[in-house]
């Protein structure tokens, strides 16, 4: 049994409440028959039927009065308005049939002006509440706990088109972050409030139940039905038109990534049926060929709707868990392939007067509320950590756990915000940021690799692009880098375009060009050098090629060289075949003998000359 409250507020501003349906088996007047039912995705309502002699009869007023079921705890379950009032005759007596909507049906009455908001689903939220808050008296709040903080902070442009508040929340703002949205009053409902703080936040923290419902116990009937409506495992998808003329109705298809074939094909070992979807936003063929994977990844089973109807024991104990929306609770129906299997409770019907009547839906559902309002349509499984039933093989378009233990999963496609394995399998991995603690592997193929430390026994690679490397002892054939910072590095042979080494010990080097700012060598052995400045303490070549030459002192065996512009020179012995001397310095007897093939000497003191022919103006 459920209390059932009527909330009228009269024009002085006072408000009372009539008891219309007591759970107690004292107050039979106050007696009415019906149902109450709430559905994720959907405005939840009351249909029910007041006789005549019911002390709220007469005070039932259509969109004023408020309506209030509570349990027998006096919890509320159910808070929201009277609709319609009809009146009716039947072998029973005088009545009225009465529909109520829950207080989620509200935000209707409040319609968002047409504009693009570009902000945060939070700040967006709160505005448009702001809306509501400014012209009721009822006050909306938004509640992010428990969604994620990173789907918060981003932005969304959303265009509003003048629809409703309930419209422009649940279809755009929610489905932007892909959450379910439900509402609920703070604290219960406070005798006599008419006006109430509500509040809309996410099914986010969802609980585990066991042992809630089972087979000979509390479970009295159970239904699958399964809606083969949009099965296919082939489809010939098509996206946008291609505008070339007016006549033109050609439209955007996959067979450029498809290999030229139209058609994609699923897994038709058990279904064979193909069907053609349009996708009229989708403009290339890349993502149209992974809008029709994805469509036949959810049309490949046929569509499960479960129904169970089961007794809630928290009516009669409540040291009992209460069958709640939203939450997982264990099905114990070993007869039924659902031995210990936890299914998550989409919607439920509630009894007014009998609570034996209470149904449940898990898993997938379809349009079949009062509202018309169109409900979730995705089979959660919490938990299959205990599933022990004799099925061979279970197939399921998706799993949504909170915790899910499995001793061999096989999936095509794993997405998850963590993953714990103590030895996995996995032929190819796709991960946009992956943490792992261990990893021990054949062979890794990547774009990129972040790792605070990595121990590799061998790594070989193509091209390896490393900011920091740390090695005991590394064997490349072939190193490429724009910048490394070797401490030490021992190599047979080592070409490099750029090397900036502090200290460098090395062998033997060949370069086609060297920059060197400061180098001190004991000893260097160079066949050939080429050079615009060399600053040298000591220098020994065999052959240097010295385009400009600053030395303090250069101890010379041979020297060739074009010109040579000496300041001052010290030369034990010089065999000038032809030269120009300016002025010349010559210590007395520092010439013995002078052998000149063609000369001309301009003034010259000498002790003793010997000449085949001398020809000389004055002699």
């Amino acid at each position: 049994m459920r209390n059932i409250y009527l909330i009228n507020k009269e024009r002085s501003g006072k408000t009372y409440r009539t008891k219309i349906n007591d759970a107690s088996t004292d107050n039979s007047p106050a007696k009415v028959t019906g149902t109450i039912t709430e559905e994720i995705g959907s405005i939840g309502s009351i249909e029910m039927y007041v006789y005549a002699n019911n002390p709220g009869y007469n005070v039932i007023k259509p969109y004023s009065s408020r309506i209030l079921a509570t349990d027998q705890q006096g919890n509320p379950i159910f808070f929201g308005r009277v609709l319609r009032v009809t009146p009716e005759f039947s072998a029973s007596g005088f009545g009225r049939k009465v529909i109520c909507e829950s207080m989620i049906g509200f935000l209707h009455d409040q319609p968002v002006p047409i504009q693009v908001f570009n902000d945060t689903i939070p700040n967006i939220l709160n505005k448009v509440l702001g809306l509501y808050n400014k012209t009721h008296s009822d006050v909306w709040k938004f509640d992010a706990s428990g969604i994620d903080g990173e789907l918060l902070a981003e932005k969304h442009e959303i265009q509003s088109e003048g629809e409703s508040l309930y419209e422009f929340i649940s279809n755009k703002l929610f489905s932007a972050l892909g959450l379910e949205m439900r509402v609920w009053v703070d604290g219960g409902v406070v005798a006599n409030d008419y006006y109430q703080t509500m509040y809309i936040g996410a099914y986010v923290t969802a609980t585990s139940v066991s042992d809630a419902i089972t087979i000979g116990d509390n479970l009295i009937s159970y239904q699958c039905d399964e809606d083969a409506t949009n099965l296919c495992t082939k489809i010939v998808p098509y996206g946008s038109k291609l505008y070339t003329d007016e006549d033109n109705l050609e439209r955007v298809t996959v067979a450029e990534v498809n290999g030229g074939d139209i058609t994609v094909v699923g897994d038709t070992s058990v279904y064979d049926v193909c069907k053609t979807v349009i996708f009229d936003d989708i403009e290339t063929a890349q993502e149209l060929l992974d809008a029709a994977e994805d469509y036949l990844l959810e049309n490949e089973e046929p569509q499960r709707t479960y129904q169970i109807t089961a007794f809630d024991k928290h009516l009669l104990d409540p040291t009992f868990p209460a069958i709640v929306l939203g939450n997982y609770y264990m099905v114990n129906a070993p007869l039924l392939n659902i031995n210990k299997m936890y299914l998550r409770i989409t919607k439920r019907t509630l009894g007014i007067e009998s609570p034996s009547n209470d149904t449940f839906t898990v898993g997938s559902a379809y349009d079949a509320t009062s509202s018309g309002q169109i409900a979730a349509s995705a089979a959660d499984v919490q938990s299959l950590t205990n599933y022990t039933s004799s099925l061979e093989k279970y197939s399921t378009r998706q799993i949504r756990a909170l915790y899910g233990e499995f001793d061999t999963l096989h999936a095509n496609a794993v997405t998850t915000d963590t993953l714990v394995s103590k030895v996995a399998s996995i032929s190819t991995l796709k991960a946009d940021d992956a943490i792992i603690k261990n990893i021990q592997t054949e062979a890794l193929t990547t774009d990129a690799i972040k790792a605070a430390l990595a121990d590799i026994n061998v790594l070989t690679a193509e091209q390896a692009d490393i900011r920091y490397l740390t090695v005991a002892k590394a064997n490349a054939l072939y190193l490429t880098a724009e910048q490394a910072d070797v401490k030490y590095l021992t190599t047979d042979q080592a070409e490099a375009r750029y090397l900036t080494a502090a200290k460098a010990d090395i062998r033997y080097l060949t370069a086609e060009q060297a920059d060197v700012k400061y180098l001190t060598v004991e000893n260097a052995k160079v066949t050939y050098l080429s050079t615009e400045v060399a600053k040298a303490t000591y220098l020994t070549a065999e052959t240097a090629n010295i385009l400009y030459l600053t030395t303090d002192r250069a101890d010379v065996r041979y020297l060739t060289t074009d010109k040579a512009d000496i300041k001052y020179a010290d030369i034990t012995l010089a065999n000038v075949k032809a030269g120009a001397i300016g002025t010349a310095l010559i210590a007395t007897g520092a010439i013995g003998t002078a052998q000149i093939a063609d000369g001309s000497i301009t003034s010259a003191k000498i002790v003793e000359l010997t000449a085949d022919k001398i020809t000389a103006g004055t002699l």
